[in-house]
């Protein structure tokens, strides 16, 4: 198995930044993965003391706001740029307080506009150091299967597209679900050791065509009918540091 490309999502719920290269340290996410996140307002989110982890159900995310899937995200040094369809919507500096705020009215007016109704306040970006705001808590990165995404993609009647999984991760296989295998086991992804802990439990989050930002069908229930399960990628929890790159060869120790 090789590493066929290597993900981040700056910000919760928001497109993902695909990289040539990464250091993996235990105890930590993938460098800048998840760093911050969007609530859908609210007191909870606002009056927590900054770098408060909290479950996507505060937040801006595509299992319950696929329109976000129609704009796109990058971050570089703290510095937010946002467009749509190739226009530049929004430009930031996430250190400058003033310019949160316009962040914060952005994503305000933008949900306002396109899924009214959703919002329970004015949104509030939040920002964690050392730590992710992924689904699950513990400091684990994803892979997944390339075959695994075709497999999907076959039984669905969808496009293989590795977006829709939002995987930090992904590695070229030939065989669907194989990656499961390596749960329990310990491996090698370039100068990295990582363990692979668990398998990758999937939402509705994955019924949004990242290409399309529209919701499909029920896939879920698909996975279901056609696989016996609703699992796609597997958790690794690092442990010990090193780089991983694009083609790194993932040697089963």
């Amino acid at each position: 198995m090789l590493v066929d490309s290597i993900w981040r999502y700056p910000v919760k719920g928001m497109s993902g930044e695909q990289i040539d290269e990464t250091t993996l340290i235990p105890g930590q996410p993938i460098a800048g993965d998840r760093r911050y996140a969007i609530s859908i307002g609210g007191d909870k989110v606002a009056n927590s003391p900054a770098g408060t982890w909290f479950k996507k159900a505060h937040f801006l995310q595509l299992m319950s706001h696929e329109a976000l899937a129609a704009l796109s995200c990058v971050v570089q040094d703290d510095h937010l740029h946002i467009s749509k369809d190739g226009m530049q919507l929004l430009r930031a500096d996430l250190t400058d307080a003033t310019d949160v705020t316009a962040v914060e009215r952005f994503f305000s007016s933008y949900m306002n506009e396109h899924m009214p109704g959703r919002l329970r306040g004015i949104p509030k970006v939040v920002r964690l150091d050392n730590q992710a705001f992924t689904d699950n808590k513990a400091p684990w990165i994803t892979l997944g299967g390339s075959a695994s995404i075709d497999a999907y993609a076959a039984a669905t009647g969808t496009t293989p597209d590795a977006r829709r999984f939002r995987l930090n991760m992904m590695i070229k296989t030939d065989t669907a679900f194989s990656e499961a295998a390596l749960i329990g086991k310990e491996i090698m992804i370039g100068e990295a050791h990582l363990r692979i802990v668990a398998p990758v439990g999937r939402c509705a989050a994955i019924d949004v065509d990242p290409a399309t930002a529209t919701r499909g069908q029920d896939t879920l229930s698909v996975m279901r009918d056609a696989f016996g399960h609703t699992d796609l990628g597997v958790f690794a929890e690092i442990q010990s540091p090193g780089t991983a790159r694009t083609g790194d060869t993932i040697t089963v120790l």
